[in-house]
């Protein structure tokens, strides 16, 4: 038969109430749904994106004029696009008096073109003679980079339309994403033109067509799909 509780008999006080229908509110307690991952970069992420030496000295005293490039037009003139590590510097001075550094660079993934390359950079310092070239990309060694490279007139790789063929990389520590700066900053001594000479109005030069930041492989696929690969 059935068997009756009655929770005024001697025995049955809250404790033992309690200890009956603790399972069911265990099983009614609201379970916790964790929190989605975040597909924006996190606040101190973006200030060490940013802090990234990709661009000259902000004291350099003399300003240059470039040419607006695409994303498009820097990928189909260069010889190289690249997701590279950078793997050794060098400062160097030239023939004809000019500083300049060499950063060999080592491909992480080759979008277009192969194998390890340099690319030479104007500027630099040598003992107690320093050259600065405003816009001028400056990358640190160990960090990651996408990069435009092509071949000058004088035969030394260089970067394709300055600043703009570098775009610096980083993973944010909070949300675990690797981004891509697909734009660079300018800083105040740059002028900035379109291919006729007006003036640029845009301040993320080379990067109109997309986002200021990127998640790295879609960018490089991006890239891909730019070069037919």
């Amino acid at each position: 038969g059935f068997c009756t509780i009655n929770p005024r008999s001697n025995g049955w006080g809250w404790a033992t109430w309690l200890f009956v229908l603790m399972p069911a509110l265990l099983l009614l307690r609201r379970r916790r749904v964790p929190a989605p991952v975040s597909r924006k970069p996190s606040r101190n992420f973006l200030a060490a994106l940013l802090a990234l030496g990709v661009l000259a000295s902000a004291g350099a005293a003399q300003a240059t004029t470039v040419v607006t490039l695409s994303t498009a037009k820097m990928a189909s003139r260069a010889q190289h696009v690249a997701h590279v590590k950078v793997t050794d510097v060098q400062v160097v001075r030239r023939p004809d008096g000019w500083i300049s550094t060499v950063y060999t660079l080592s491909p992480v993934e080759s979008i277009k073109g192969e194998g390890s390359f340099e690319i030479s950079v104007p500027g630099g310092t040598i003992g107690n003679y320093a050259t600065y070239i405003a816009g001028a990309p400056v990358l640190a060694v160990g960090h990651e980079y996408i990069v435009f490279a092509k071949e000058a007139e004088n035969g030394r790789t260089i970067v394709s339309g300055v600043f703009q063929g570098v775009k610096a990389i980083g993973k944010d520590a909070e949300t675990g994403i690797t981004w891509v700066r697909t734009g660079a900053g300018v800083p105040g001594t740059l002028h900035t033109t379109d291919a006729h000479g007006a003036e640029a109005k845009d301040s993320a030069v080379g990067a109109q067509e997309l986002p200021e930041l990127m998640q790295l492989e879609d960018y490089k696929a991006y890239l891909r799909g730019l070069v037919g690969k």
